[in-house]
């Protein structure tokens, strides 16, 4: 268990380090196409299975823009864009969470285009969001301001970042949801010459409390297999030093809907 200031960030950044890279084929940059030959970041999507389906997980205000452009995603380790045609399943604040399948036939295309994208298994959604205290949670979301077009191409880098829960600001405060530290002016660089950026775009990132300290105080070693997701962030209130997010049991209590509406509409089978 880190015992002083400094060991605490080493711990974060090791902790960083190996979530970045384990959470790296389950997450995509989501964008709006803007014309034929341009495109803008909107936000950040993952990826999940239940049911045996594979479906994107996002932010219900990000799904609004479906109504005036089409959405792109990725697959990790492709840079080809898919646009996202399937009925989608959401719910506005406060939960502000929603879903879509991915057609198999778009995710199963190995030859035509490889990729290394895998989904979150739906055992990985904690049942709810109980971090001890001091926990270290993360995140890995695509920023606006990492992300640029260039060469009818649009490339965003993703942001990693670790941080502690905090109180929810007085206006915010919700049973739904809690607030993650986020200052880019204290943050500590994870690599030379890159800073932590605005949020703008983190909307749809996953939070995933990963069990450090949890594990340290019990005298266990830690793996980054060891996490679990335990929310999903929506907002940054103005002028703010916190994420908001919804807890993750209400995400699991909306997918519950979701599938049921799934099936409903004959796009899953239940057994």
């Amino acid at each position: 268990m880190p015992q002083n200031e400094a060991e605490w960030k080493q711990a974060a950044t090791d902790v960083t380090r190996s979530m970045r890279d384990f959470t790296k084929p389950f997450v995509t940059p989501l964008s709006k196409v803007l014309s034929p030959e341009e495109g803008e970041l909107l936000g950040t999507g993952g990826y999940i299975t239940a049911l045996g389906k594979i479906m994107l997980i996002t932010n219900d205000h990000n799904f609004e823009k479906l109504d005036i452009n089409q959405i792109g995603a990725q697959f990790f380790g492709n840079d080809h864009v898919f646009m996202l045609h399937h009925i989608t399943y959401s719910t506005k604040y406060p939960f502000d969470v929603g879903f879509t399948l991915i057609n198999p036939a778009v995710w199963n295309l190995p030859k035509l285009q490889p990729h290394n994208a895998v989904a979150i298994p739906q055992t990985k959604l904690a049942p709810a969001h109980k971090p001890v205290e001091n926990e270290l949670l993360f995140l890995k979301g695509y920023a606006l301001q990492e992300s640029k077009f260039l060469f009818n191409t649009l490339m965003s880098n993703a942001t990693s970042y670790t941080g502690k829960e905090v109180p929810l600001p007085e206006r915010w405060e919700h049973p739904f949801h809690f607030a993650i530290d986020y200052r880019p002016d204290l943050a500590e660089e994870l690599d030379p010459g890159y800073s932590l950026p605005r949020p703008d775009g983190l909307s749809g990132s996953l939070v995933w409390n990963t069990h450090y300290v949890e594990c340290a105080s019990q005298g266990f070693e830690w793996q980054p297999e060891f996490a679990e997701v335990t929310g999903i962030v929506w907002g940054w209130p103005s002028g703010g030093a916190c994420l908001i997010a919804t807890r993750i049991e209400y995400v699991r209590s909306y997918l519950a809907h979701a599938l049921d509406d799934m099936a409903a509409r004959g796009e899953i089978t239940v057994t």
